[in-house]
Protein backbone atom coordinates (compact mmCIF):
# COMPACT_ATOMS: atom_id res chain seq x y z
CA UNK A 1 0.00 0.00 0.00
CA UNK A 2 1.10 3.45 -0.94
CA UNK A 3 1.96 5.78 2.30
CA UNK A 4 -0.27 8.85 2.62
CA UNK A 5 0.29 11.42 0.33
CA UNK A 6 2.48 14.15 2.54
CA UNK A 7 3.65 11.27 4.89
CA UNK A 8 7.21 9.73 4.64
CA UNK A 9 7.13 6.50 4.16
CA UNK A 10 8.41 4.53 7.89
CA UNK A 11 11.70 2.66 6.40
CA UNK A 12 12.76 6.13 4.51
CA UNK A 13 12.58 8.08 7.96
CA UNK A 14 14.43 4.96 9.49
CA UNK A 15 17.31 5.25 6.57
CA UNK A 16 17.76 9.48 7.27
CA UNK A 17 18.23 8.81 10.88
CA UNK A 18 20.56 5.93 10.42
CA UNK A 19 22.27 8.85 7.70
CA UNK A 20 22.47 11.42 10.25
CA UNK A 21 23.85 9.19 13.18
CA UNK A 22 26.35 7.68 10.99
CA UNK A 23 27.72 11.25 9.83
CA UNK A 24 27.77 12.43 13.34
CA UNK A 25 30.04 9.32 14.13
CA UNK A 26 32.15 9.95 11.63
CA UNK A 27 32.96 13.40 12.33
CA UNK A 28 33.48 12.43 16.19
CA UNK A 29 36.03 9.70 14.79
CA UNK A 30 38.05 11.52 13.14
CA UNK A 31 38.80 14.06 15.90
CA UNK A 32 39.38 11.21 18.25
CA UNK A 33 41.67 10.11 15.37
CA UNK A 34 43.64 12.82 15.13
CA UNK A 35 45.82 12.67 11.51
CA UNK A 36 43.20 13.40 9.35
CA UNK A 37 44.25 14.14 5.87
CA UNK A 38 43.11 17.04 3.81
CA UNK A 39 40.59 15.51 2.48
CA UNK A 40 39.12 14.67 5.80
CA UNK A 41 40.15 18.02 7.19
CA UNK A 42 37.60 19.80 4.47
CA UNK A 43 34.93 17.53 4.79
CA UNK A 44 34.73 18.37 8.47
CA UNK A 45 35.18 22.01 7.60
CA UNK A 46 31.88 21.86 4.89
CA UNK A 47 29.68 19.53 6.76
CA UNK A 48 26.36 21.12 8.37
CA UNK A 49 27.04 18.38 11.44
CA UNK A 50 30.27 19.55 12.73
CA UNK A 51 30.37 21.67 15.62
CA UNK A 52 31.34 24.82 15.41
CA UNK A 53 34.39 24.13 17.45
CA UNK A 54 35.53 20.74 14.98
CA UNK A 55 35.00 23.39 11.93
CA UNK A 56 37.11 26.04 13.30
CA UNK A 57 39.83 23.06 14.36
CA UNK A 58 39.52 21.92 11.30
CA UNK A 59 39.47 24.86 9.36
CA UNK A 60 42.98 26.11 11.09
CA UNK A 61 44.97 22.89 10.54
CA UNK A 62 44.12 23.56 6.93
CA UNK A 63 45.59 26.53 6.82
CA UNK A 64 48.52 25.24 8.45
CA UNK A 65 48.89 22.96 5.39
CA UNK A 66 48.65 26.21 3.36
CA UNK A 67 45.14 24.87 2.28
CA UNK A 68 44.01 28.23 -0.27
CA UNK A 69 40.28 26.72 -1.33
CA UNK A 70 37.21 27.52 0.87
CA UNK A 71 34.47 26.94 -1.54
CA UNK A 72 31.59 25.01 0.57
CA UNK A 73 33.36 25.85 3.91
CA UNK A 74 31.28 26.73 6.49
CA UNK A 75 33.37 29.43 8.66
CA UNK A 76 30.70 31.45 9.07
CA UNK A 77 30.66 32.88 13.26
CA UNK A 78 33.84 31.48 14.03
CA UNK A 79 36.08 32.74 17.10
CA UNK A 80 39.49 34.04 15.52
CA UNK A 81 39.86 36.56 18.50
CA UNK A 82 44.03 37.39 18.58
CA UNK A 83 44.83 34.76 16.62
CA UNK A 84 48.09 34.84 13.89
CA UNK A 85 46.75 34.53 10.24
CA UNK A 86 50.04 36.59 8.81
CA UNK A 87 50.23 35.58 4.96
CA UNK A 88 47.34 33.42 4.62
CA UNK A 89 45.08 32.55 1.89
CA UNK A 90 41.65 33.32 2.48
CA UNK A 91 40.25 34.49 -0.83
CA UNK A 92 36.70 34.00 -1.17
CA UNK A 93 35.70 32.37 2.16
CA UNK A 94 32.54 33.44 3.54
CA UNK A 95 33.36 34.58 7.17
CA UNK A 96 30.18 36.14 7.94
CA UNK A 97 30.18 37.35 11.60
CA UNK A 98 33.34 36.05 12.78
CA UNK A 99 35.67 37.59 15.34
CA UNK A 100 38.69 38.63 14.41
CA UNK A 101 39.16 41.26 17.10
CA UNK A 102 42.79 42.02 17.55
CA UNK A 103 43.82 39.39 15.41
CA UNK A 104 46.81 39.40 12.83
CA UNK A 105 46.19 39.48 9.46
CA UNK A 106 49.63 41.12 7.84
CA UNK A 107 50.66 40.02 4.44
CA UNK A 108 46.74 37.78 4.01
CA UNK A 109 45.27 37.57 1.15
CA UNK A 110 41.59 38.16 1.32
CA UNK A 111 40.16 38.95 -2.41
CA UNK A 112 36.83 38.81 -2.43
CA UNK A 113 36.19 37.49 0.94
CA UNK A 114 33.02 37.78 2.86
CA UNK A 115 33.27 39.26 6.51
CA UNK A 116 30.17 41.02 6.38
CA UNK A 117 28.80 42.07 10.68
CA UNK A 118 31.82 41.29 11.89
CA UNK A 119 34.28 41.80 15.08
CA UNK A 120 37.80 43.11 13.39
CA UNK A 121 38.43 45.59 15.95
CA UNK A 122 42.14 46.64 16.62
CA UNK A 123 42.92 44.13 13.81
CA UNK A 124 46.05 44.31 12.09
CA UNK A 125 45.75 44.26 8.20
CA UNK A 126 48.61 45.74 7.25
CA UNK A 127 49.89 44.93 3.82
CA UNK A 128 47.26 42.72 3.26
CA UNK A 129 44.97 42.01 -0.43
CA UNK A 130 41.49 43.02 0.20
CA UNK A 131 40.24 43.58 -3.16
CA UNK A 132 36.70 42.94 -3.14
CA UNK A 133 36.20 42.47 0.35
CA UNK A 134 32.73 42.82 1.71
CA UNK A 135 32.66 44.67 5.14
CA UNK A 136 29.25 45.65 5.98
CA UNK A 137 28.30 46.96 8.96
CA UNK A 138 31.68 45.46 10.35
CA UNK A 139 33.53 46.51 13.10
CA UNK A 140 37.09 48.07 12.49
CA UNK A 141 37.76 50.77 15.04
CA UNK A 142 41.41 51.05 15.38
CA UNK A 143 42.15 48.82 12.91
CA UNK A 144 45.45 48.76 11.11
CA UNK A 145 45.35 48.50 7.57
CA UNK A 146 48.10 50.84 6.29
CA UNK A 147 49.09 50.30 2.49
CA UNK A 148 46.36 47.52 2.45
CA UNK A 149 44.82 47.38 -1.24
CA UNK A 150 41.24 47.50 -0.71
CA UNK A 151 40.21 48.10 -4.08
CA UNK A 152 36.26 47.89 -4.75
CA UNK A 153 35.75 47.10 -1.24
CA UNK A 154 32.43 47.17 0.12
CA UNK A 155 32.27 48.58 3.67
CA UNK A 156 28.87 50.18 3.97
CA UNK A 157 27.68 51.28 6.80
CA UNK A 158 31.56 49.95 8.62
CA UNK A 159 32.84 51.34 11.67
CA UNK A 160 36.30 52.44 11.53
CA UNK A 161 36.76 54.73 13.89
CA UNK A 162 40.37 55.54 14.68
CA UNK A 163 41.77 53.18 11.86
CA UNK A 164 44.60 53.61 9.78
CA UNK A 165 44.36 53.64 6.41
CA UNK A 166 47.46 55.25 5.80
CA UNK A 167 48.60 54.54 1.74
CA UNK A 168 45.59 52.33 1.80
CA UNK A 169 44.16 52.15 -1.49
CA UNK A 170 40.29 51.95 -1.28
CA UNK A 171 39.53 53.46 -5.13
CA UNK A 172 36.13 52.56 -6.57
CA UNK A 173 35.21 51.23 -2.60
CA UNK A 174 31.59 51.57 -1.55
CA UNK A 175 31.82 53.51 1.90
CA UNK A 176 27.96 54.69 1.72
CA UNK A 177 27.19 55.98 5.54
CA UNK A 178 30.31 54.62 6.84
CA UNK A 179 31.79 55.69 10.33
CA UNK A 180 35.57 56.52 10.40
CA UNK A 181 35.91 59.36 12.99
CA UNK A 182 39.43 60.04 13.55
CA UNK A 183 40.66 57.88 10.81
CA UNK A 184 44.34 58.34 9.49
CA UNK A 185 43.35 58.23 5.18
CA UNK A 186 46.76 60.38 4.61
CA UNK A 187 48.23 59.31 1.47
CA UNK A 188 45.05 56.92 0.89
CA UNK A 189 43.68 56.16 -2.82
CA UNK A 190 40.04 56.93 -2.48
CA UNK A 191 39.60 57.77 -6.54
CA UNK A 192 36.17 56.70 -7.11
CA UNK A 193 34.84 55.67 -4.22
CA UNK A 194 31.78 56.64 -2.52
CA UNK A 195 32.02 58.50 0.40
CA UNK A 196 28.40 59.51 0.60
CA UNK A 197 26.92 60.32 4.00
CA UNK A 198 30.15 59.32 5.36
CA UNK A 199 31.39 60.63 8.94
CA UNK A 200 34.65 62.06 7.95
CA UNK A 201 34.79 63.80 11.22
CA UNK A 202 38.48 64.81 13.03
CA UNK A 203 40.48 62.30 9.84
CA UNK A 204 43.89 62.80 8.87
CA UNK A 205 43.19 63.43 4.51
CA UNK A 206 46.68 64.69 3.67
CA UNK A 207 47.53 63.92 -0.05
CA UNK A 208 44.42 61.81 -0.01
CA UNK A 209 43.70 61.03 -3.60
CA UNK A 210 39.66 62.18 -3.87
CA UNK A 211 39.23 62.64 -7.66
CA UNK A 212 35.85 61.29 -8.91
CA UNK A 213 34.93 60.68 -5.90
CA UNK A 214 30.99 60.52 -4.54
CA UNK A 215 30.98 63.43 -1.98
CA UNK A 216 27.30 64.02 -1.21
CA UNK A 217 26.27 64.79 2.53
CA UNK A 218 29.64 63.71 3.72
CA UNK A 219 30.91 65.17 7.12
CA UNK A 220 34.68 66.79 6.79
CA UNK A 221 33.90 68.68 10.18
CA UNK A 222 37.62 68.72 12.43
CA UNK A 223 39.40 67.22 9.02
CA UNK A 224 42.16 69.02 7.20
CA UNK A 225 40.23 68.07 3.86
CA UNK A 226 42.16 71.28 2.40
CA UNK A 227 45.40 68.74 2.31
CA UNK A 228 43.77 65.96 -0.17
CA UNK A 229 44.42 66.06 -3.35
CA UNK A 230 41.57 66.06 -6.85
CA UNK A 231 39.04 68.02 -5.48
CA UNK A 232 36.86 70.16 -7.96
CA UNK A 233 36.61 73.73 -7.69
CA UNK A 234 33.27 73.25 -6.65
CA UNK A 235 33.75 70.58 -4.08
CA UNK A 236 36.58 73.62 -2.60
CA UNK A 237 33.97 76.13 -2.08
CA UNK A 238 31.73 74.19 -0.41
CA UNK A 239 33.74 72.67 2.10
CA UNK A 240 35.23 76.11 2.19
CA UNK A 241 31.55 77.21 3.41
CA UNK A 242 30.29 74.16 5.29
CA UNK A 243 33.67 72.99 7.51
CA UNK A 244 36.12 75.93 7.41
CA UNK A 245 37.79 75.07 10.77
CA UNK A 246 36.28 77.14 13.29
CA UNK A 247 37.05 78.49 17.22
CA UNK A 248 36.83 74.95 18.25
CA UNK A 249 39.93 73.63 16.22
CA UNK A 250 43.28 73.98 17.84
CA UNK A 251 45.79 76.47 16.71
CA UNK A 252 47.79 74.49 14.37
CA UNK A 253 44.96 73.21 12.47
CA UNK A 254 43.37 77.02 12.07
CA UNK A 255 47.06 78.31 11.16
CA UNK A 256 47.41 75.31 8.27
CA UNK A 257 43.82 76.27 7.09
CA UNK A 258 44.92 80.37 7.03
CA UNK A 259 48.19 79.02 5.13
CA UNK A 260 46.42 77.31 2.47
CA UNK A 261 44.11 80.09 1.69
CA UNK A 262 46.85 82.38 0.86
CA UNK A 263 48.26 79.87 -1.37
CA UNK A 264 46.44 77.98 -3.86
CA UNK A 265 43.13 77.87 -1.87
CA UNK A 266 42.58 81.63 -1.85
Amino acid sequence: MRPAKGKAAPWLLAVLALSLAINAWLVGSLKRAGGETPADLFWIVCHENASAEERRRAFLALLDLGHGEWRSARLQRLDFRGMDFSGRRLDGADLTGCNFSGARLTDASLVNVELPVADLVGAEFSGARMDGIDLFRSGLDQAKLAGVSLRGGHLQEAAARGADFSGADLADSDLLMARLTGADLSGANLSGADLEAVDLRSTSLRDARLDGARLKDADFGGSDWWRARGLTTEDLERLKREFAPGEDAGADQRDDYADWLRGAGG
